[in-house]
């Protein structure tokens, strides 16, 4: 797999909501470099998703219903 250029996927993060920005960007800072191609599929299906089902699995209130995406989030979601 072909991976998008970090800008792309950085623009990619831009979301309506500052805390979820802070969240994905902070992840691609310290995490996405370590993602293998399959992960990195998922967190492209993760970031198609709207910002509050995705801000609901980064605060445990939902879990994604594909695997794949869980352990993206799982890798996401700050320590509780």
């Amino acid at each position: 797999m072909d991976r998008p250029a970090l800008s792309q996927i950085r623009w990619r993060c831009r979301r309506g909501m500052l805390e979820l920005d802070v969240l994905l960007n902070r992840f691609l800072e310290s995490g996405y470099q370590q993602l293998s191609d399959e992960e990195v599929a998922a967190f492209l299906l993760m970031l198609e998703q709207e910002d509050d089902l995705i801000w609901d699995w980064m605060l445990g209130k939902e879990t994604p219903k594909e695997q794949r995406i869980a352990r993206i989030v799982d890798r996401i979601r700050p320590p509780r």
